[in-house]
């Protein structure tokens, strides 16, 4: 991955990855282990690199508004994503 366009995270970044990890946990099957980072490649673009156990990470890169909306917005697509990507995940409402 090209590092030299990632931004420091700063605290709405640390919010976002929050975000997914909700998203993670409520969507994974018992005894599975996912995890997650987060990046700003530029304000308000979030670059996020998801992975179940061992398996190669998925990545999505999106344009996020700060705050709550944004966080609504983050999190609905983050548990659609994870449905989509591995068979077994929960589906949220």
């Amino acid at each position: 991955m090209d590092t030299r366009g990632i931004r420091i995270l700063g605290a709405h970044v640390d919010a976002w990855r929050d975000t997914v990890v909700a998203a993670i946990d409520a969507t994974r099957p018992a005894g599975e282990v996912w995890s997650v980072t987060a990046a700003e490649m530029a304000a308000g673009v979030l670059r996020i690199d998801f992975a179940k156990d061992f398996e190669t990470p998925r990545s999505i890169t999106l344009a996020i508004p700060r705050g709550t909306t944004g966080r609504t917005l983050l999190y609905r697509m983050s548990c659609y994503l994870l449905r989509k990507e591995w068979p077994g995940a929960v589906e949220v409402h």
